[in-house]
């Protein structure tokens, strides 16, 4: 009864953090490790270089936290970056719970004409997500709805991948990744109408639902000795689609939107 629930206090916690987080980054995946304590706890910092909004091809530099808690039976707790899950399956092997995710607002941006458009508040989203985690293989899909009245719409993303054990306490993690998003998502990034268009000059543009990017992350992680470790990730996706034909990211942007970040860790 008192190991429940000091997972139950730990898992608050940790979502409670996650909530107020603020990084910008919509990923930075670790690798989870199946731990023989009842309960182990991981806590990270770094920094990323990530697109100033989505489509954007100017970037700024990002806080990307970290903090996990993982319990023997495999339920588990995570914030990586601005994204917030609950493993609530005792389960090594699959994933099934609650997420959060947080997404900042487009404003004061680098580029003129965008930043002439009506601002983009800051959205949260809740939704769930599964997958599994088996014979190195790991595979992930979500679906998250705006809870906070910013673009009312559903997004949903997959996420398949392989992980290498190397030498010397390193992985290598290639994971291949898809969002979908609606059509009220695409007309709040990407679409301009006369409610948005501010002194911006684009023409109207009314994007459809659909696939909205494609792309591949690949994560390396390092573990010097038990408690500190390092992840590098790298990741690419392509605006596709209707993301890709909207003015925002033909006239003013780029359809390949690139991260790169370093996280540095430590386990207790």
């Amino acid at each position: 009864m008192k190991k429940s629930l000091l997972f139950t206090t730990a898992i608050a916690v940790c979502m409670t953090a996650g909530i107020a987080a603020a990084a910008t980054i919509s990923q930075f995946e670790a690798v989870t490790e199946p731990t023989e304590k009842n309960l182990s706890f991981k806590v990270g910092l770094g920094v990323a270089m990530a697109p100033e909004y989505e489509g954007s091809e100017d970037y700024e530099a990002v806080a990307v936290p970290l903090a996990s808690i993982v319990a023997k039976s495999g339920m588990s707790a995570e914030l990586i970056g601005n994204v917030l899950r609950a493993n609530v399956i005792p389960s090594n092997t699959w994933r099934f719970g609650p997420l959060v995710r947080y997404r900042a607002e487009r404003n004061d941006v680098t580029n003129d004409r965008v930043d002439n458009m009506k601002k983009v508040d800051a959205a949260t989203e809740l939704g769930v997500y599964a997958g599994f985690d088996i014979n190195h293989w790991n595979f992930k899909v979500d679906v998250t709805h705006d809870t906070s009245g910013v673009y009312n719409g559903t997004l949903a993303g997959i996420s398949l991948g392989y992980t290498w054990m190397m030498a010397r306490q390193c992985t290598l993690t290639l994971n291949g990744l898809m969002s979908i998003a609606d059509d009220r998502y695409m007309s709040t990034y990407f679409g301009v109408n006369s409610a948005n268009r501010g002194t911006s000059g684009f023409s109207n543009y009314s994007p459809d639902g659909g696939i909205k990017d494609l792309g591949a992350a690949l994560i390396g992680g390092h573990k010097f000795n038990d408690q500190w470790g390092l992840i590098a990730a790298l990741r690419y996706t392509h605006l596709v689609n209707d993301a890709d034909d909207s003015p925002l990211v033909q006239d003013e942007g780029s359809e390949g939107q690139v991260l790169f970040g370093v996280l540095a860790t430590y386990s207790f």
